[in-house]
This record gives C-alpha cells, sequence and structure tokens, in this order.
C-alpha cells in the first residue's frame, strides 16, 4: 500500500485543485503546513458551529512549529479556522494541541484502495448513471439537495462529477471523482437521497467511479469518509484502508493560543 506521505500530498493536491475550480479557492505552503483559503464562508458544525474561510493540513511536525505555521497566516488572532493533522499516531498530540487552545474535533483517515484489485458491487438495475456533461445534468445533480458542486466542474477535464436517477428522470444519488494527480483518483461528495439509501446506489456510483479512474489511468482511489459513512463502514466493503490517520482540531474559542 501506498506510504503517508504520499497519499496525504495526493490528497491536498487533489482537493486544492477541485476547491480552485469550483470555488476559486487558492492554496499555499507555510512550512510543513498547507494553506487553503476559500472566498466564502463554510460552515462548520462540530463540536461547536462556526464559519470559516481557512483550512490547514499538516502532515506531522511539532505541535508548536505546525501552530506557529497556522498563526503566520490568520488574518487575526481570533480568526476561526479547521485544522486536520495527519500522522501514524494520531492520538499522541491531542493533548499538546488541547493544551495550546484547541478543541479535539474528532479523529478520521484518509483511506485508499488499489483500485485494480477492487471488486465493486454491480448496481441494480432500477436506476442509470451518467457522468455530468451538460446543464440539464448539473440541474439533476444538484437537485438532490445537501452539499453540492457547482456547474462549472462541467469544464475542467480533470473533476468528474455523477448522477444516478430512476427511469423517470429522478435524482437518486451523485457523486465526483478527481483525476488531477497522477496515479491517483480523490473520490468525494458521496450522497445518496434519504429515501433511497441501502438500495445500491452508493455502490453502483463507486463501480462506475472505479472504472472511470482506471481509465483515467489511476491506480490507487482516495478519500476521506465523512462521519457517517465511517458509522456504517460504506467504504471497506470496497477494499479501502486507511493509510494516513489523522485528527481534526476547531480553536475552542475567539482567542487562539499565545
Amino acid at each position: 500500500m501506498i506510504s503517508l506521505e504520499t497519499a496525504v500530498m495526493a490528497f491536498v493536491e487533489s482537493i486544492t485543485h477541485v476547491f480552485g475550480v469550483e470555488t476559486g479557492s487558492v492554496s499555499h505552503r507555510v512550512g510543513q503546513v498547507h494553506v487553503i483559503h476559500h472566498p466564502n464562508d463554510i460552515l462548520h458544525h462540530y463540536p461547536r458551529e462556526f464559519s470559516f474561510r481557512r483550512e490547514f493540513v499538516s502532515l506531522g511536525g511539532a505541535t508548536e512549529d505546525v501552530l506557529e505555521s497556522v498563526r503566520l497566516t490568520l488574518s487575526s488572532p481570533t480568526e476561526d479556522h479547521v485544522l486536520y493533522v495527519f500522522g501514524d499516531d494520531v492520538g499522541a498530540n491531542i493533548p499538546q494541541y488541547e493544551a495550546m487552545g484547541y478543541q479535539h474535533a474528532w479523529n478520521n483517515g484518509l483511506m485508499a484502495v488499489q483500485i485494480d484489485a477492487t471488486r465493486s458491487p454491480l448496481a441494480p438495475d432500477y436506476f442509470l448513471i451518467r457522468e455530468l456533461t451538460e446543464i440539464a445534468d448539473v440541474a439533476m445533480y444538484e437537485g438532490l439537495g445537501g452539499p453540492t458542486a457547482v456547474g462549472h466542474t462541467l469544464f475542467d477535464p480533470h473533476i468528474h462529477s455523477f448522477v444516478s436517477y430512476d427511469q423517470s428522470g429522478k435524482p437518486l444519488g451523485r457523486s465526483q471523482l478527481v483525476t488531477k494527480v497522477d496515479r491517483f483518483a480523490y473520490v468525494s461528495g458521496m450522497f445518496t437521497a434519504p429515501d433511497h439509501r441501502n438500495r445500491g446506489v452508493g455502490s453502483g456510483l463507486m463501480n462506475t467511479m472505479h472504472k472511470r479512474a482506471r481509465r483515467e489511468g489511476a491506480e490507487y482511489c482516495i478519500l476521506v469518509p465523512s462521519r457517517m459513512a465511517s458509522e456504517i463502514n460504506f467504504y471497506p466493503r470496497f477494499g479501502y484502508e486507511v493509510v494516513a490517520p489523522h485528527s481534526v482540531f476547531v480553536p475552542v474559542g475567539p482567542d487562539l493560543p499565545v
């Protein structure tokens, strides 16, 4: 399986590309920390609700060094943000971050699968899946509600959005595949309408994305599961394994550590 550092770099390059295309976000690096600047507010829900425009991805490093890079980037000491800290032992540094003014939100893991060995379940025949190529497809894609991508992803050759729908044209689910990084495809945006869950829609979308990734020459698919997908253990059934554990942190309150 791929190394932690290789997986994280592929993840960072993939998300910065798709954010840049979809929302005009920009990114840069400060020390070992990757910084993503969003032009518009993004709502964060847990463990407290707030809006942010900067998120940080750290690949290890001393806690003090990571937070110094964060402080150098913030527009003010009270600016809310989200920090993702990757490492083989994500629990070891939690007390240090908490002692320096951060709240531990949850632990997660960047997952990967070597797609040549993937055996995805076949999709049921009651729904269809297609890649977005027209504005009408975008309307169907966005008609599902919930988190959504924007329409101009139609014009980027590395961003492939898919929608599943029934025989009447009703949208049932959607997903996105980013093939910007050589050898890697990044899976994101998986969503199934609540009244169609546990009916094979997600499996069909995964099968379609894996086939598309292979066609683009990717060797691996990577993803970060949502909290709900983690709870139902969705991705391991497709062969995904955690290759890069990480902790998610947010500032405790209005004041950052000094």
